[in-house]
């Protein structure tokens, strides 16, 4: 992900995924400079940018789901209120005033949920939102236009194609095109109008690496 121009990344798994790291570097002047480290390790966790702030959440570490909510200031992380549902391998997006956190599983893959939550950074509050219609998780997400884009992910026996989309201000989730490739494990983005998939699994696990990209257009 990108905090202030640059790109981030945010704890992770080294080695033995049941120990994670929380460890933080930003690629600055063509290396990897370390910043402050995470006060709470995690893996398969989120993350996004309300402003100056990062906000990272959810996660697990040592086989046990992180609930607490990170925020970084550009100097120091201080803890912020605990996720509502607490769960892994979701995804997390801003539409510049809140962060609203998507999907994820409980430590399993058979556990998927549903959850959709948001947090306000001012305030430093959680709500429940409307689950999506589809429990998901290992899938990618991005904000486009007033809009949240969800796009494939993964059950215990297979890779999804599924495309949904939640309207902020009708409160709303409805059904898109499903991907030509169903795929999990994906980077997900916006450019303009237009939704990109890019790369991602088509088995489940961490097998069937594919370097396929595919776009919706909302133009």
């Amino acid at each position: 992900m990108t905090y202030h121009g640059e790109v981030v990344i945010i704890g992770g798994a080294t080695g033995n995924t049941d120990d994670a790291s929380n460890k933080v570097f930003v690629l600055r002047g063509g290396g990897w400079v370390e910043l402050p480290t995470l006060r709470h390790a995690r893996w398969a966790a989120a993350a996004a940018v309300v402003g100056d702030e990062l906000v990272v959440v959810g996660g697990q570490n040592a086989n046990q789901l992180v609930p607490q909510t990170e925020v970084f200031d550009g100097s120091s992380w201080k803890d912020a209120a605990n996720m509502p549902t607490p769960r892994e391998h979701l995804a997390a997006v801003s539409d510049g005033s809140y962060v609203y956190t998507i999907g994820g599983r409980f430590l399993s893959a058979d556990r998927a949920s549903a959850a959709f939550e948001r947090f306000d950074p001012k305030s430093g509050a959680w709500i429940k939102l409307l689950s999506m219609p589809t429990s998901d998780e290992s899938f990618g997400a991005a904000f486009l236009d007033g809009r949240i884009v969800v796009v494939g992910g993964e059950e215990p026996t297979q890779v999804l194609g599924v495309a949904e989309m939640y309207d902020i201000a009708d409160g709303k989730w409805s059904t898109l095109p499903p991907m030509p490739t169903p795929r999990h494990g994906q980077v997900v983005a916006t450019v303009g109008n237009t939704v990109y998939c890019i790369d991602g699994a088509n088995r489940t696990s961490r097998q069937g690496a594919i370097a396929t990209i595919e776009a919706l257009d909302f133009s």
